[in-house]
């Protein structure tokens, strides 16, 4: 960390609720600096977020956490899928591997 950014954490919310609602939230007149957009702990603090009774709040914790789980799932078969490419692309780009001889093989399993 250092400070150009700020570490929040949720207490009447879950942090990814937290996260969430600032992002889908319109922060551009609390952004500043010309070079390097920052938003300052002052600005931030100036936020203003609805935060709905004590059984919407749980309703929105639940969808949130749902989201988010797929959002994690879907972002480690992203990476297992890099990690996939970046070992048999060179492979294939090489000669060592053939798509031929991967079908064959793959049909002698089947």
């Amino acid at each position: 960390m250092n400070n150009h950014a700020h570490v929040l954490t949720g207490t009447r919310l879950s942090t990814e609720l937290l996260y969430t609602a600032i992002r889908r939230s319109d922060v551009r007149t609390l952004v500043t600096g010309a070079v390097q957009l920052k938003i300052s702990m002052g600005n931030l603090k100036s936020l203003i977020l609805d935060v709905p009774s004590e059984s919407g709040l749980r309703r929105l914790e639940a969808l949130c956490a749902s989201e988010m789980a797929l959002i994690r799932t879907l972002t480690e078969g992203s990476v297992s899928l890099v990690k996939t490419r970046d070992t048999l692309l060179p492979l294939l780009m090489s000669g060592q591997l053939s798509v031929n001889n991967a079908e064959n093989q793959v049909e002698a399993l089947v």
